[in-house]
């Protein structure tokens, strides 16, 4: 679940942290008043794409942050854990934008690449807009919702355990 976003020097924005809560959360708010924007920040740090075009006017970087709870996501706590990046009970994606050099992107600050965010942001969020859906239409994703409203995750990776174990047991 996204606990919060931070964005800074992002079009518009100069700095903004909006905190978001267990329950349904809106956002609303008359043209031009940078809705869109935060949902640009919210792509773009889950392995958007980004340029420097998006670089407030007069600033050297863009920064976006977003925290999210990882209490109920086991499966999503493993698949970092084999990737070698530290987890908690938060996860904090971050990335910057400079003006002049490379964008830099890491999750609790370890470096990562857009490509592994893509795919974790497949799994964190789903956004639905008025002609938009990400995971609902993605086959790959739909065991996943199902472990997930189940609570079937702590299962699965015990069977995804004892099967590796089995896996080397018949190759020894």
């Amino acid at each position: 679940m996204l606990k919060s976003l931070y964005i800074k020097n992002l079009a518009i924005i100069g700095e903004i942290e909006v905190s978001f809560n267990n329950e349904l959360n809106i956002i609303t708010g008359e043209t031009g008043a940078g809705k869109s924007i935060m949902i640009d920040a919210l792509l773009l740090v889950l392995g958007g794409r980004g340029d420097t075009g998006l670089v407030r006017t007069g600033e050297d970087n863009t920064i976006v942050e977003a925290v999210f709870d990882l209490s109920e996501m086991e499966g999503l706590r493993t698949q970092l854990e084999d990737a070698g990046i530290p987890v908690a009970d938060e996860l904090i994606l971050r990335c910057v934008i400079p003006r002049k050099g490379r964008q830099r992107r890491s999750i609790n600050g370890a470096a990562v690449t857009v490509e592994f965010l893509k795919n974790l942001g497949q799994q964190l969020v789903n956004i639905h807009g008025q002609h938009e859906n990400q995971a609902l239409l993605q086959v790959g994703t739909h065991i996943e919702f199902l472990d997930q409203h189940g609570k079937l995750v702590p299962l699965r990776n015990i069977v995804r355990t004892a099967h590796a174990a089995h896996q080397q047991t018949l190759a020894e």
